[in-house]
């Protein structure tokens, strides 16, 4: 981003696109300048959209070339240009403003001070006239926010952030009604005319008024040009293949009704463009000099125009009105020579590869990973806190912490009581694997649109993105179990040394390893249903193999409990409860070889007969991997399976 404007003059020729075999668009070629808006219209599948993201340098075409200012799309140039899509996707816990500055201090290159950046923010609510809602939330279906229009302004407000000299637009008035599709067309066309905008926008069946704003018209029909050229010409072609519009009927309605009347009007009107267009390109090639000739001579009297342009602005600016046609007429005349000129020199500098425009444009991010964590982190953790406070979660885990307490209450220490001390142990782990696996389900799915997007768009690398949301969303993972314990632990007489402690510690690890899982799922299968599927069956798999059950497991599985992280969670918090607790008392009938002896089992000999040897250290150690291995197979899922289309 550059906070100059440098004007973008468009140029795109013979553009083909098929997808799996079917020709999606068909020689396909168009001019837009700087200060001009063309739109792209068709019907419904006629590739509208397909050409928005093959211009834009989002999807790749099999022929033909896209020039930007007489170049092919490199990084440079990709970051003068804004894309804004069809759908408004945003979160909707954020308010207008935190989105708009979220935006801008992600998109925006460090050398600029926050101040600078906030700045830039005032200036685009300016633009888009959106100071009446800026902190109203997004909202979504389900909560109120913002109306249609407001949310489509904010939309393209995110885009304009980087001041971009080429703008997309996907059908921008889609869901609006009349008056505010008008309105934001207004606005899409006083921004294009004041800052020297090249804007591309695909629309559907706009109004008559709508209509009239736009320069230029690019007509599609089953994916082959049907009209291009300027809008207000569009009638004249089609009368001259005897396809007359009704007086003060709709231009746009009226064409795109033609180009769905069935295959012999679409065919004679596409033939009939093609025809005009082969015509004119042989006019063109007849007198090759003098085109060349005039082309140069134009360039260089390049200065001559500046002159002329510069006389024609500031004389007669006093004379009476009867002048007035005749000076608009010099200038429009002069404005067609400095076009002409500007034109030819893009097509002579096309071999020049010195971006002397765009020097002070990154190729790389404009953000360090510093900046777009700490920003990502603020933002995940604002849209994640109505979960993380929510109170149905504390009303959850209070009254399930109530039922353990009062289902295990105050358990004493007698031999007929130690099964109860880790089946409670086990309930515990158990409910803090699953709760914490499926609620990370949701995870992605849930951002995956606007996740695709913003780094579509170049907002920030994947990475930071992902230790953001990770590192936001911790205390979602580490509060609820914390306040679980503070209440049933005490309630059912657990071990109340340190053990609690120990024994927390371990329920936290093993709460974030199950998160790890549900986040490795969620990122590799990003459909919540399947998600569900999967994560149940392995996660009640890892139940029945984490200890608690194995006495009766066939030995051929017996070695499928170490591939389960319950297993180690279970034998670190048995450990926690047995190694330091007081001695149990000998029943009358025991199964424990001390009591023939002595009234007393010790904690030492539970975990003997429980066939746990191994250290609590070294069941931590086993666990760690399980946790920092699923979350990197999340971020790679992230990566590589689901990159942003």
């Amino acid at each position: 981003m550059v906070d100059h404007n440098v004007p973008i003059f468009l140029d795109f020729k013979n553009i083909g696109v098929s997808i799996n075999g079917r020709e999606i668009l068909k020689t396909i070629n168009g001019k837009v300048r700087p200060g001009e808006m063309l739109a792209l219209m068709g019907p419904s599948g006629s590739g509208k959209t397909t050409l928005l993201n093959v211009l834009a340098g989002r999807m790749a075409k099999d022929a033909g070339d896209v020039l930007i200012n007489g170049k092919h799309m490199n990084k440079k140039l990709k970051k003068r240009i804004g894309y804004v899509m069809q759908e408004d996707i945003f979160f909707s816990h954020l308010t207008l403003k935190e989105t708009l500055t979220y935006s801008a201090m992600l998109r925006l290159p460090d050398t600029l001070s926050k101040a600078q950046k906030l700045q830039k923010v005032d200036e685009i609510v300016k633009i888009l006239d959106l100071s009446k809602c800026l902190h109203t939330c997004i909202g979504s279906p389900m909560e109120r926010g913002l109306s249609g229009g407001e949310k489509k302004r904010a939309n393209i407000g995110c885009e304009l952030i980087i001041n971009p000299s080429l703008i997309f637009l996907d059908e921008p008035t889609s869901g609006l009604d009349s008056s505010n599709a008008m309105n934001l067309i207004k606005t899409l066309q006083d921004y294009c005319l004041k800052e020297k905008k090249t804007i591309v926008t695909s629309i559907h069946q706009p109004s008559s008024q709508i209509y009239h704003l736009f320069d230029k018209l690019l007509l599609l029909c089953n994916g082959q040009m049907a009209y291009y050229g300027k809008a207000s010409k569009v009638l004249e072609f089609f009368e001259s293949i005897n396809l007359i519009c009704a007086p003060h009927f709709n231009p746009a309605d009226f064409i795109l009704e033609k180009v769905t009347a069935g295959s012999e009007v679409e065919n004679r009107i596409v033939e009939s463009w093609a025809k005009r267009r082969e015509k004119k390109n042989l006019m063109n090639e007849a007198s090759p000099d003098t085109h060349t000739s005039s082309k140069l001579n134009g360039v260089i009297n390049g200065s001559a125009i500046k002159q002329e342009d510069h006389k024609v602005k500031n004389r007669d600016l006093h004379r009476p009105n009867s002048h007035s046609k005749k000076l608009t007429d010099e200038v429009t005349l002069v404005s067609f020579k400095k076009t002409a000129v500007s034109d030819v020199k893009l097509n002579v500098d096309d071999d020049n590869d010195d971006d002397d425009d765009y020097t002070d444009v990154h190729t790389g991010w404009v953000t360090s990973f510093w900046t777009q964590f700490t920003v990502l982190t603020e933002r995940t953790f604002k849209q994640s806190k109505p979960e993380i406070l929510s109170k149905l979660n504390f009303i959850q885990t209070f009254v399930l912490s109530i039922i353990v307490g009062l289902i295990w209450f105050r358990i004493p220490y007698t031999e007929e009581t130690i099964r109860d001390r880790y089946a409670v142990v086990f309930f515990v782990i158990v409910y803090w694997n699953l709760n914490p696996m499926f609620s990370a389900l949701v995870s992605f799915p849930a951002e995956r649109t606007i996740i695709n997007k913003e780094r579509a768009a170049g907002y920030y690398r994947l990475s930071a993105y992902y230790f953001a949301k990770l590192f936001s969303e911790l205390p979602l993972v580490v509060c609820q179990p914390i306040g679980f314990m503070l209440v049933a632990y005490w309630m059912c007489g657990l071990n109340e040394s340190v053990a609690f402690l120990t024994h927390l510690s371990v329920l936290l690890l093993t709460s974030i390893t199950a998160q790890s899982i549900g986040l490795c799922i969620s990122a590799s299968i990003m459909d919540f249903k399947k998600c569900i599927t999967v994560a149940a069956i392995f996660g009640l798999t890892m139940m029945l193999l984490g200890g608690f059950y194995q006495q009766h497991i066939p030995w051929w599985l017996e070695w499928f409990e170490y591939l389960s992280f319950m297993t180690y969670t279970y034998r670190g918090c048995v450990i926690a409860e047995f190694a330091t607790s007081p001695p149990f008392r000998c029943s009358e009938v025991s199964a424990y070889a001390s009591c023939k002896n002595g009234t007393w089992i010790t904690g030492t000999e539970v975990l003997h007969e429980l066939g746990i040897h191994s250290s609590l250290g070294e069941n931590v150690a086993y666990l760690l991997p399980f946790c920092i291995v699923f979350r990197a197979l999340a971020y790679f899922s992230l990566r590589f399976i689901h990159k942003p289309k």
